[in-house]
């Protein structure tokens, strides 16, 4: 009996339905519920006589057992099943269906689904009690006792909390080193006040190219009001040695202790964590999180919300550094700074394993290009950048402008063409012919400059 009260919801309604008997006295029960996978069973708790719109003479139903009939009424002191019905309100009602449920019998009604509802028909006129005994995955558990006195009809009680992981602004992509904002928001069930106590707990699992940074807050959220309630909380996280993933885990063991939770309340968690070197390498630069929560107000049944997944980025820059006449030979030693939109420069700051932007080029990293022609920077945010070469490959030309580059949503390999400086002119070459050519015009000058002379001299 205790694992079938494990299983049943524990939301509880007395619905006194007024409603009038059909001529040929058939009573049914109908819960309204969109989705299927439900099973729902009903079980007679009173009988009685049905007589407009009035139940009299009302005795133990088939559905309790004889040493629950006992129990009960021991428990709330009365001599039979005529006055502990008088004594069912609203305000005990559930306390009673929770007392109940541990003594059904074997005799019971199971209702069938059809368009969005689960029906069935009964016997005679009374109080029963529904209950799921299954239900599909991301349900909630939910139980009645209705007095049924012609068609009696209810919807389905006990939705489920909602949760959602976001980051804390709308970049999506960022440099190794920086703290990347991330913000858990979760909901309550509509029934949330029918609970004695309410366990609430997220778990989030960070990707090894994630840092958690030790911040984590928890906030009680109405209307837009935020009250920090952090102390309620155990906040547990745990770094996997051999893979680097962090879980963190945001515990409450009950809700019902914090005074500015209601039924309408948000959840929300908000932490940071620092992008890591190890991004470089991972598939996925990612965390997921979901929410577990209390699906039963009477017992310790727990569901949990779909797993929510957020991905960053990091990207890198590779320089293809070639000959401008043959692609395919490649130039070593090229050096290069790296500038952003903000005039910065590109720092990779070897003692923190962060990108870091200087104001001068001086102070930038250097990318210099190996025997390969390559070189690269490490992750950086999408944006657009500038190449600057600072010094050319030995025999070839400094490039006159920089080389814009832009990122957007995957890495980039930039080709950067340096073309061969000018060389001096050689022996027998353009400078030699020019030497005869200018030696011959003084020969010729000094020719006629003699005969004009001897001319003269004649005359």
């Amino acid at each position: 009996m205790k694992k079938t009260l494990a299983i049943v919801l524990a939301l509880v309604m007395i619905l006194s339905l007024a409603t009038t008997a059909f001529a040929d006295e058939t009573y049914s029960i109908t819960i309204n519920n969109e989705t299927s996978g439900y099973t729902y069973v009903t079980y007679q708790i009173f009988a009685g006589d049905y007589s407009e719109g009035v139940l009299s003479n009302i005795v133990w139903g088939s559905g309790v057992s004889n040493e629950g009939r006992t129990a009960l009424q021991t428990k709330y002191g009365v001599n039979s099943a005529a006055e502990l019905a008088e004594k069912l309100t609203e305000d005990n009602a559930a306390e009673f269906a929770k007392d109940v449920s541990a003594y059904l019998t074997d005799v019971l009604t199971e209702l069938a689904y059809s368009e969005g509802k689960y029906s069935a028909t009964l016997a005679a006129a009374g109080y029963y009690l529904v209950k799921n005994t299954v239900i599909p995955e991301g349900g909630a558990y939910t139980s009645y006792i209705l007095k049924v006195v012609g068609a009696a009809s209810a919807n389905h009680k006990g939705n489920v909390p909602t949760s959602e992981k976001e980051l804390a602004n709308t970049a999506t992509s960022y440099d190794i080193g920086s703290s990347i904002g991330y913000v858990l928001t979760g909901t309550l069930p509509s029934n949330y006040n029918e609970y004695t106590t309410y366990n609430y707990k997220f778990t989030d699992t960070m990707s090894k190219g994630l840092t958690y940074n030790n911040d984590a807050k928890v906030w009680a959220v109405n209307d837009g009001t935020k009250t920090e309630i952090t102390t309620n909380f155990t906040i547990t996280p745990t770094v996997d040695d051999e893979t680097g993933v962090t879980t963190l885990v945001v515990n409450c063991d009950n809700l019902k202790a914090i005074d500015v939770i209601g039924s309408g309340t948000e959840i929300v968690v908000e932490y940071s964590a620092t992008l890591n070197e190890d991004a470089l390498t991972v598939d996925k630069i990612n965390n997921t999180a979901n929410l577990e929560y209390s699906n039963n107000p009477y017992d310790e049944g727990t569901g949990t919300t779909t797993t929510d997944d957020v991905e960053v980025y990091t990207f890198t820059i590779t320089i293809d550094k070639v000959d401008g006449s043959d692609s395919s030979k490649k130039l070593e030693g090229a050096e290069f700074v790296l500038k952003n939109e903000s005039g910065k420069y590109y720092f990779w700051n070897d003692e923190d394993n962060k990108v870091e932007w200087v104001d001068t080029e001086a102070a930038a990293t250097k990318l210099v290009t190996d025997e390969n022609g390559a070189a690269s920077t490490k992750g950086i945010a999408a944006g657009n950048y500038t190449l600057v070469e600072i010094k050319a490959p030995a025999g070839y030309n400094l490039l006159a402008e920089g080389v814009n580059v832009e990122i957007t949503n995957a890495d980039v390999s930039e080709q950067v063409q340096n073309n061969s400086g000018s060389t001096l002119p050689s022996t027998g070459g353009i400078g030699t012919t020019l030497f005869y050519i200018f030696g011959g015009i003084l020969v010729v000058g000094a020719v006629v400059l003699l005969v004009t002379k001897k001319r003269m001299n004649v005359a």
